[in-house]
């Protein structure tokens, strides 16, 4: 992973869980969805931080992939670094 050689990861884990979200209680039901036009208009503008830099929105809903939980933790990768670009900048 990333250039790390084999089992530097495991090696310094406490613990991990491997999740089959098809079988997660309530899981058929938690995503948003707007209508097709949504994503051209806005899906640059949601990336944004309001409030003059201090709230920063992070989700699937902000991603490119509505839906799933890999957008859900990329934009949140995303609004992280960019809080930390922000305090850096101050």
């Amino acid at each position: 992973m990333h250039g790390l050689e084999d089992g530097y990861i495991r090696d310094r884990l406490l613990s991990w869980v491997t999740m089959f979200w098809a079988n997660a209680q309530y899981i058929w039901s938690g995503a948003c969805f707007g209508k097709p036009q949504d994503r051209t208009l806005f899906s640059y503008a949601v990336t944004l931080p309001e409030m003059n830099n201090r709230v920063y929105f992070a989700g699937e809903h902000i991603s490119q992939k509505h839906a799933w939980i890999q957008g859900a933790l990329q934009s949140a990768m995303l609004a992280a670094n960019r809080v930390a670009e922000a305090i850096a900048e101050k």
